[in-house]
């Protein structure tokens, strides 16, 4: 599909979803492998196709020179062969986008980003097992003393361990603190970016990032408020 537009005042009514449901028909009946499209990027676009049984496969490195925008390929499969490499090509651009974040889509919307963390759905159920040194490094900056610039390895680790599972955890964290978390541990902005972004102020920007580690480190390995009783020489070796 090269286009699927609806006029802006019957837009949101499921005239695009009945639309595509048409050409799906046809494909199926031709005995296609799959539908396909391809269009520049935003999240509201994303949960669109997504919803209507597309799974993104492709995102472009560089956004278009003419509208600004990332590209993105998007699959319906029909054939079981095209289903299997669209699970594969889903899951290969979920581990990318995570990889990729800090450098090629630093200057991603998180709101894009977040959109396509999200259709592709889990790469894991399990949660990564952190040493205890990284967990006391952790509780520090979370309720001690410690800064986020000396702690952000451990913090990037925790944002990767939510977004690598999303959407298992939704829920956990309002839209503002997965932004936050999108912003600062995987794209590495400045806090500038970050509360410019957010709209909030410079303070407040580092509440959010903060506040959202919390809920995380507690959900994942039960770090809470309680005083740190540090580590032993022996634990610290054995850890």
């Amino acid at each position: 599909m090269v286009r699927i537009a609806t006029h802006p005042e019957v837009q949101d009514k499921g005239i695009g979803s009945r639309l595509l449901s048409y050409v799906v028909e046809e494909a199926v009946k031709k005995g296609y492998d799959w539908v396909g499209s391809g269009f520049g990027v935003s999240d509201r676009l994303v949960r669109f196709w997504v919803r209507n049984g597309f799974s993104v496969i492709h995102v472009s490195p560089d956004r278009n020179p003419v509208s600004g925008e990332f590209t993105v390929l998007v699959l319906r499969p029909i054939s079981e062969e095209a289903r299997k490499v669209t699970t594969l090509a889903s899951r290969e651009l979920k581990e990318k986008l995570l990889g990729s974040l800090q450098d090629t889509y630093r200057g991603m919307e998180p709101e894009v980003a977040i959109a396509l963390l999200k259709a592709a759905g889990p790469l894991t159920t399990e949660v990564k097992p952190l040493s205890r040194l990284k967990l006391e490094r952790l509780w520090a900056y979370l309720y001690g003393t410690m800064t986020y610039e000396t702690t952000n390895d451990v913090i990037r680790d925790l944002a990767l361990q939510y977004w690598a599972r999303a959407p298992l955890d939704s829920g956990l964290l309002s839209e503002e603190e997965e932004k936050a978390t999108v912003l600062k541990a995987l794209q590495g902005r400045t806090w500038s970016e970050v509360a410019k972004e957010l709209g909030v102020g410079f303070e407040d920007a580092l509440l959010k990032v903060k506040t959202a580690m919390r809920k995380l480190a507690e959900r994942y390995y039960n770090v809470k408020e309680t005083p740190s009783t540090g580590l032993a020489l022996n634990e610290l070796t054995a850890s």
